[in-house]
């Protein structure tokens, strides 16, 4: 701007209107169907949700297949009769899931079908992070009952994990014998 001559000057808000054009609203479609945007979102969380290592599509047809997750679909589905599911492990977090095709979430997180958690867990594992990590990294994308303890139990019994995490052991202080005057030869 310093090739230009100019002068700053305020205006005050009652005389300075603002150019109504750029005021304008566009006219368009905004009768958005406000289940096909829930569905869009419920949709790009799955995705978002996925690791590299694994699709969308491979975690939807492992749930087709999963007793477990179609059990959950189909009392998603009757709202009223959780009472009956015969796994109640997802009874106190019924009102958080939500299900899309096959894919059923907690919130944010995918709920991981029996057959693919081994997977994740070795996806997870990547590094030997240890415990705390590898409960962030899956806490974030995915959810299954009694993942935490699972978490712990594989960190627990993995050999290069029990390597990495064992403090070795420190050499026992040895007390120096006090001089007997004082100034007298002391080492360093």
């Amino acid at each position: 701007m310093q090739p230009y001559t100019y002068t700053v000057r305020y205006i005050p808000g009652p005389k300075n209107i603002a150019h109504s054009l750029s005021r304008l609203i566009k006219e368009g479609k905004t009768s958005d169907n406000r289940e096909n945007v829930t569905e869009e979102y419920v949709k790009f969380v799955a995705r978002e949700s996925t690791s590299v290592a694994m699709t969308t599509c491979g975690i939807e047809r492992a749930s087709e297949n999963d007793t477990e997750l179609n059990a959950v679909r189909a009392f998603l589905l009757l709202h009223s009769q959780w009472h009956l599911i015969e796994f109640k492990e997802y009874l106190p977090i019924r009102s958080e899931l939500c299900s899309i095709g096959q894919l059923v979430l907690r919130g944010t997180r995918i709920v991981i079908p029996i057959s693919l958690r081994e997977q994740v867990l070795q996806i997870a594992h990547g590094g030997h992070p240890g415990i705390v990590v590898m409960k962030t990294r899956l806490r974030s994308k995915a959810w299954w009952p009694g993942i935490h303890k699972i978490i712990e139990n594989f960190c627990r019994s993995c050999y290069g994990c029990q390597m990495v995490s064992q403090p070795s052991k420190t050499e026992p202080l040895k007390r120096t014998a006090l001089p007997s005057a004082p100034r007298q030869h002391f080492n360093c």
